[in-house]
């Protein structure tokens, strides 16, 4: 049996780039406290297109942006009890 040691949160945003609504997935690895996850990365579907379903609204965009603030724009750990989160 494989244990789950990590979960999403996605953000809805504007792509300060582009200027187009996007939604940011983070992702989270729970920390030794079971209700604690602390996040590792981010993905947004202009940039990591090739990490992400196909989504061919955003195949004419490219970006490399590494810096993007969206990108970096989620809080480093959330107790999901707290916060309202579900696992």
């Amino acid at each position: 049996m494989k244990i789950i040691d990590t979960t999403t949160i996605g953000k809805y945003s504007e792509c300060p780039k582009y200027n187009e609504k996007i939604t940011i997935i983070g992702h989270y690895k729970y920390t030794e406290n079971p209700y604690e996850v602390k996040f590792r990365y981010a993905l947004c579907p202009i940039k990591d297109k090739d990490k992400l379903p196909i989504n061919e609204e955003y195949d004419s965009y490219c970006c490399n942006d590494v810096n993007c603030k969206v990108l970096h724009n989620f809080k480093k750990y959330i107790d999901i009890n707290k916060n309202g989160y579900s696992s």
